[in-house]
């Protein structure tokens, strides 16, 4: 075998494509959904396209579910991972979703959303069927599909849960997805519980008829080469009598009743008029695609109905950006248009960032998509505001807004017109209050002010209900009792499912705006409901249910409960080994400490002491045993570097390190890091620009760019690199707009975060990675050496590096438990009295500084880097070559995903050492994720002499080795 050949790991090709479903511009009269492909191959592969799609959907009452059936063609000759995004229209819930599995549909069970990632991830790895569904953002929901065989057909049922519109006093079905290819299959049933339909109006169906049962009306349609072009619309009377829905299950009876302002009480509100207004205005990137003339429209129309009067303008992105007065006279305020009219919108959405608490008005109108993107806990404000908050953004996070309303109201502008929403604007909710009859427990309901509108109501009886009372009564108004009419006790499980579901997220609601979080997120895991941090899975062998401890389908539950037997007894068992097999490996790397160069490289007593954690299989490349002599050696490196003429920065130390008698007290290390160029071309029109103008450069730039995370990550460095601090934060911060919760691009941004001295942010990426990504150390691990640089904290970082040296990882893990066990005990022997080691095993503990130590890690899963050495002698140490005659060792090499990886010496050697890093291989799409790699240079590690360097800089060709820096001793 040639020495610098690998073993990869065999995978069929995977190309990431997608559907994506892209809201339609708020200024077109259309507001449907289009579903379009989102490939990032353009040019080279196909659109994968719905060939065949089935709409069946239930109404029972005020509420409606839909099961979408849709069948994709992959038509390229290349097996595909596929990405279905799905954002959801205001009020939608994903309610059940199922993958085919061996010719059968599967349904996806809720899942923690790090174990979901984990347990897809490894199954892809091995090419067997997994499907996982993650709520990203707002209302948008991710599905990952793999293997989607070259020109095969994969089948996904996608329900849903959604209460009808109300319109000019009529109830509203809308199917809002539109196409703009046409379907080659396509199919609609549309069944109606309880509710006449003599006057429907069916639009975009041309020639469909209900026909009509006793309680239930049915229509069907079936058609060739259909084009949804335009949304298919069932507009419904509201002619008939208040009815309460039931269905019977084993867990009792579920029911919805309809509630809305009686024709005594329906007079429009008196509207509050205002000389005094706070104006919270999001600034983010996330905002500037989105459509503002109808909101800017809606602010102009309250302006002149304001007549004169104060606006106090706020804006708000990553932080508090401005706060900027404006008079109103005689209804106008252009000079304030003006001002929105020229907003540049960048960075991230820090909600936190709101002054609530010093407000000059009473009354605020915040214009947001309201989803916090910032690694800091987002807060909810305490009430005293009257708040109404406007959103024409598809992608949003409607709770918050909905929670933050205080007094106020939230105004879809999707939904309702300019005027309307003028006039929802001081305006109310009214309180309801209802029970069943007969029963303890009565419960509130805020009701629209729209006169129109109604609202369904949950509850859950262990028997029929014959009637609810309602008390919409307030002040000199009094109270009124409704009876509703009761309908059959439906033994329907769909029409369960539909109540069931709409009962539980009414119990989310509650729970969550009590501030009852972890209530609310295992009432939702025991539900299937995916939230921001529960996701559904669908895997194919239960055998993987059981790993991850994912509780399957009925169908799997008897062989995953006699596999699940069988494993725990192995849980303790092989932690224990893990342990063994650390100490021998720490053990062996103590008596490489100990040898000076020269002697003879003790053979090693077993398999533990070569690297491979016993607890788990070697899934290891072979290495090349054959080395080539120095001189040979030195004359390829020789041939393969290109940029050690570079400009680098350089720290010096003199002196040895702290312990290390060996060394030649003489010497003296410094490192210099080698300078980047990204060779991006709106770099160098950044660097071009005139000065002042760097920053109006950079907004037109993002025309082209803005959809690339890279962009953002450059332009930051950039700024700060001009002396542009706020800049540079704000365009950084942007990446978290566009990341999608990827790891990798979170790492990444966690780590510019740390180079500019914004530790508490990357310090919250850090901790929410540890949840979202629990299966990977790296993020243990980058959280406790940021931490660990607080000695008041020290505790805590050898505490987090003690659980990554002892956790159990997946084995393409092998070797990050010692190098975290060497970071560990560098911390206990630099701040001895900070730190109590009761509880670490004794044989862990160990004292042995050394003069040259680099790491090197990278943001992407499924990428191989390399870290190289070249010594001062000419002899390169690498993966091939792990241990040098002057004792240079490097760590196991991380073939799949994240490293790190690391090169010692105990004894720094007069002369230079060269540091090196090379891309060899790539199973990701550069366009998605650029791939980053940061090196961490030390001279004197783990002495209270200690020094650091640190570089980051993306890779973009495999096989590309670039130079990150040298370390020299004179």
């Amino acid at each position: 075998m040639n020495r610098n050949a690998k073993r990869l790991l065999v995978l069929p090709l995977v190309l990431l494509a997608g559907i994506g479903i892209a809201m339609a511009s708020t200024q077109n009269s259309r507001k449907g959904y289009t579903i379009s492909m989102r490939n990032p191959q353009k040019g080279q592969l196909e659109d994968i396209r719905i060939q065949e799609l089935k709409v069946a959907t239930t109404i029972a009452g005020g509420m409606s579910t839909t099961a979408m059936d849709i069948t994709l063609y992959n038509p390229n000759d290349r097996l595909l991972e596929a990405t279905f995004d799905l954002p959801l229209p205001s009020g939608w819930t994903l309610a059940m979703f199922s993958l085919d599995v061996n010719g059968k549909q599967r349904e996806a069970v809720p899942v923690p959303k790090s174990t979901g990632r984990q347990a897809y991830k490894a199954v892809v790895r091995r090419g067997v069927d997994p499907a996982l569904v993650e709520h990203v953002e707002g209302n948008r929901f991710s599905t990952r599909i793999y293997p989607f065989a070259a020109r095969g057909t994969r089948r996904i049922v996608v329900t849903l849960d959604h209460p009808l519109e109300n319109a000019k006093g009529e109830d509203v079905y809308e199917f809002p997805y539109t196409f703009d290819y046409p379907i080659k299959k396509f199919g609609f049933d549309l069944r109606i519980i309880e509710r006449p339909t003599a006057g429907a109006r069916i639009e975009g169906l041309e020639g469909a008829r209900f026909t009509t049962h006793r309680y239930e009306s049915v229509l069907k349609y079936d058609g060739e080469d259909v084009k949804l072009s335009d949304e298919l619309r069932v507009e419904l009377p509201r002619e008939y009598k208040p009815t309460i829905i039931q269905a019977k299950t084993a867990e009792g009876v579920f029911f919805a009743v309809p509630l809305s302002i009686p024709n005594a009480l329906r007079r429009a509100p008196k509207r509050l008029r205002v000389q005094e207004l706070n104006l919270i205005w999001d600034a983010s990137e996330s905002q500037r695609a989105i459509e503002k003339r109808k909101t800017l429209a809606v602010i102009r129309d309250y302006l002149e109905e304001m007549d004169k009067g104060e606006v106090h303008l706020i804006t708000f992105a990553q932080s508090l950006l401005k706060r900027k007065d404006f008079s109103v006279k005689d209804g106008k305020c252009q000079e304030l248009v003006d001002y929105l009219k020229a907003l540049q919108y960048d960075g991230a959405t820090d909600l936190n960032a709101i002054p609530w608490g010093d407000l000059e008005a009473k009354t605020s109108i915040v214009v947001s998509n309201g989803i916090h993107s910032m690694p800091n806990e987002l807060k909810l404000p305490r009430a005293g505001q009257r708040v109404y908050c406007l959103s024409s953004s598809p992608i949003r996070d409607e709770a918050w807004l909905r929670r933050i309303s205080m007094g106020g109201l939230f105004i879809d502008l999707m939904k309702v017109s300019r005027s309307e929403a003028v006039d929802m604007l001081g305006q109310t909710n009214r309180l309801a209050r209802w029970s069943v009859v007969g029963g303890r427990k009565e419960y509130d309901c805020p009701l629209s002010p729209n006169l129109s509108a109604v609202t369904w109501v949950y509850g859950k009886m262990r028997s029929g209900v014959q009637a609810v009372s309602v008390d919409y009564g307030s002040g000199d108004e009094g109270s009124i009792v409704a009876d509703a009419r009761t309908s059959p006790l439906w033994e329907d499980s769909e029409i369960a499912g539909q109540l069931r579901r709409g009962y539980t997220l009414q119990e989310l609601s509650r729970l969550r705006s009590e501030g009852k979080e972890r209530e609310a997120e295992a009432l939702a895991q025991r539900a299937g409901i995916a939230t921001p941090k529960t996701s559904l899975i669908v895997l194919e062998n239960v055998s993987d249910y059981a790993n991850y401890r994912i509780a399957p389908p009925a169908e799997l539950r008897e062989e995953y409960d006699r596999i699940l037997k069988g494993m725990h007894a192995d849980s303790a068992r092989m932690r224990a080994e893990h342990l063994k097999g650390l100490i021998a490996r720490s053990e062996a790397q103590s008596e490489w400490w100990k040898r000076k160069p020269g002697d003879a490289m003790p053979r090693p007593k077993d398999k533990m002491n070569r690297g491979a954690s016993p607890s788990r299989p070697n899934s290891r490349r072979m290495e090349a045993k054959s080395v080539a002599s120095p001189m040979i050696m030195r004359e390829e490196t020789m041939a393969m570097e290109a940029a050690d003429d570079a400009e680098m920065d350089e720290i010096v130390v003199t002196g040895s390190g702290g312990g290390n008698k060996a060394t030649d007290k003489s010497l003296r290390g410094s490192i210099q890091i080698a300078g980047w160029d990204s060779q991006s071309p709106y770099l160098k029109v950044l660097e071009y620009a005139a000065k002042g103008e760097e920053a109006k450069t950079y907004h037109r730039l993002k025309a082209e760019y803005g959809d690339i995370p890279a962009f953002y990550l450059d332009a930051a460095n950039f700024f700060f690199k001009k002396g542009m601090k706020d800049e540079g934060y704000r365009a950084l911060t942007t990446v978290l707009e566009i990341a999608g919760g990827s790891t990798a691009l979170l790492r990444a941004v966690a780590k510019e975060m740390e180079k500019y001295g914004y530790r508490a942010e990357a310090e919250g990426i850090y901790r929410r990675l540890m949840v979202e990504a629990s299966y990977l150390p790296q993020p243990i691990r980058d959280l406790a050496l940021l931490i660990g640089q607080d000695e008041g904290r020290v505790q805590e970082a050898v505490e987090l590096l003690y659980s990554v040296a002892t956790g159990l990882w997946e084995g393409r893990f092998n070797g990050i438990d010692l190098i975290a066990l060497n970071e560990m005990n560098a911390l206990i022997n630099r701040f001895p009295q900070k730190v109590k080691t009761k509880g670490i095993e004794e044989a862990l503990l160990k004292k042995e500084p050394v003069d040259v130590r680099i790491v090197l890690s990278w943001a992407n899963d499924d990428v191989d880097v390399d870290l190289h050495v070249v010594d001062p002698r000419g002899e390169e140490c690498y993966f091939g070559h792990r241990e040098t005659m002057s004792l240079g060792k490097i760590s196991n090499d991380m073939t799949r995903g994240f490293g790190p990886e690391e090169y010692m010496q105990r004894r720094g050697m007069k002369g230079e050492y060269t540091i090196k890093a090379k891309l060899f291989g790539d199973r990701t799409q550069a366009a998605i994720v650029p791939k980053y790699v940061h090196a961490e240079c030390y001279l004197y590690y783990g002495t209270d002499r200690e020094q650091k360097q640190e570089i980051t800089l993306r890779l973009k060709d495999e096989k590309e080795m670039v130079t990150l820096g040298k370390i020299t001793f004179k």
